[in-house]
C-alpha cells in the first residue's frame, strides 16, 4: 500500500509542474506588459524635464472641416469678388464665388490678430502703450491710444475692432509677442514680428493654409493675403473666443483705462449693427470691415435667426454700400434656404 501512495504522490507532482511554469510565465509576462506601458500616460504629449509639454500650442478651439458645398440662388447683383455664405449649424458651405482666389484682408486681419491676442493673454492682462505706437503707418484707422496708456483685454479689443485701431494692433502684437518669446526686453518690431509668426502658426492650425500675414493690422503689403475661404476660417475661430463674439455685436463701447479714466469713445464700423444706419440688419451679430485701395471693401458678418447662424465673407466689392448691400442680399438667401430645407 505504501509504494502504491508514493507512486500517486510522484504522479501528482508530475502533473502539476507544467501548470506551475505556465503561472510563472504567466505572471513574466504581464510584469513584462506593465513595464512597457505603465511609465505611460493616455493621451498626454511628451514631457520635457521639468514636467512642462514640449508639443507646441494648440488651438482653443478645433474649427470643422468645411463639407459639401450646395450653392444656393441669390437674387441679387452681387458686386463683390469673393464671396463665402456658411451655415454654422449644418456646417456647409451655402454659396462661393471665388472662395479660393488669393485677395488682400485689409483690417479683417485684425480678427486673427484678436483671436491669437485671446489665445495667449486673459481677462487680468494688462497691455500698456508703448513706443511700438510709432510703427503705425501714415493714413491709418485709429483708436487714439496714447503712450504710457494701460488697458485690459476687454478695453483692448474694443479698441481693435470697434474704430478698427491700427494702434491697438501694435499694443497688442508687441505684448504678446514679447510675451509668447519669454522676453520683455525685446525691441518693438522684433516683438511685432514674433506676433506675426503665431498668426501665421494659428492660420496654419485651423486650415487657413493659403494666406500670409506680415503685420497685425492688415496695413497693405502684397506678402499680406488670404481668400474669402480662408477668411470665413479665420472669422470661425475668433468667433470660438467669447470675449472676441461679445466685442464684435457690440455698436460702440465707452471703456475705462486701467487706472479709471474714459477711453474715447469707439463706434463699431459695421454699419449692419447700427440701428440709426440705412444698412442696419435686424439679425447681424458682428464681425469685421476692412479696406484699403488694394483689398476694395471688405466684410466678415454674422447673423443668427431663430438658431441659426451664417456667416458671410465679402471680399473686394468695388464700392463701399456694396459690402452691405451684398451681405444683406447672401444672409436673406441663406435663411429663406435654411427655412425651406430644414
Amino acid at each position: 500500500m505504501g509504494q502504491k501512495k508514493a507512486s500517486h504522490s510522484k504522479k501528482s507532482r508530475g502533473c502539476l509542474l507544467p501548470i506551475i511554469l505556465a503561472v510563472i510565465l504567466l505572471f513574466a509576462l504581464l510584469f513584462v506588459l506593465f513595464r512597457l506601458t505603465g511609465n505611460s500616460s493616455p493621451g498626454k504629449g511628451p514631457a520635457s524635464d521639468s514636467g512642462i509639454s514640449t508639443e507646441p500650442p494648440t488651438t482653443t478651439t478645433t474649427v470643422p472641416t468645411i463639407g459639401s458645398v450646395p450653392n444656393i440662388a441669390v437674387n441679387a447683383q452681387l458686386g463683390a469678388a469673393g464671396i463665402v455664405l456658411f451655415n454654422e449649424e449644418t456646417d456647409q458651405v451655402l454659396y462661393a464665388n471665388n472662395g479660393e482666389s488669393r485677395c488682400y484682408p485689409a483690417s479683417l486681419t485684425k480678427l486673427l490678430t484678436a483671436a491669437v491676442a485671446c489665445r495667449y493673454a486673459d481677462a487680468d492682462t494688462v497691455f500698456t502703450v508703448g513706443s511700438e505706437i510709432a510703427l503705425v503707418q501714415q493714413g491709418s484707422s485709429l483708436a487714439h491710444l496714447k503712450e504710457g496708456q494701460q488697458l485690459n483685454l476687454t478695453t483692448i479689443l474694443d479698441a481693435l475692432l470697434l474704430p478698427s485701431g491700427n494702434d491697438a494692433a501694435y499694443v497688442i502684437a508687441a505684448h504678446i509677442g514679447r510675451l509668447a518669446k519669454g522676453d520683455n526686453t525685446l525691441d518693438a518690431q522684433s516683438a511685432v514680428n514674433a506676433f506675426c509668426e503665431l498668426m501665421n502658426q494659428a492660420a496654419q492650425e485651423i486650415g487657413a493654409k493659403d494666406s500670409h500675414f506680415s503685420n497685425p493690422d492688415g496695413f497693405h503689403d502684397d506678402n499680406h493675403y488670404t481668400t474669402p475661404m480662408d477668411m470665413l476660417l479665420i472669422s470661425r475661430y475668433a468667433l470660438s473666443f467669447p470675449a472676441v463674439r461679445l466685442t464684435v455685436s457690440k455698436p460702440a463701447a465707452s471703456d475705462l483705462l486701467v487706472n479709471g479714466e474714459a477711453a474715447p469713445l469707439w463706434q463699431n464700423s459695421n454699419y449692419l449693427i447700427q440701428h440709426g444706419s440705412q444698412f442696419y440688419y435686424q439679425y447681424a451679430t458682428g464681425l469685421k470691415t476692412g479696406f484699403t485701395d488694394e483689398a476694395g471693401y471688405c466684410l466678415a458678418a454674422s447673423a443668427q435667426k431663430e438658431g441659426t447662424e451664417l456667416i458671410a465673407i465679402v471680399m473686394n466689392a468695388p464700392q463701399p454700400n456694396d459690402r452691405w448691400t451684398d451681405t444683406t442680399a447672401l444672409f436673406n438667401a441663406g435663411f429663406a434656404h435654411v427655412a425651406q430645407n430644414g
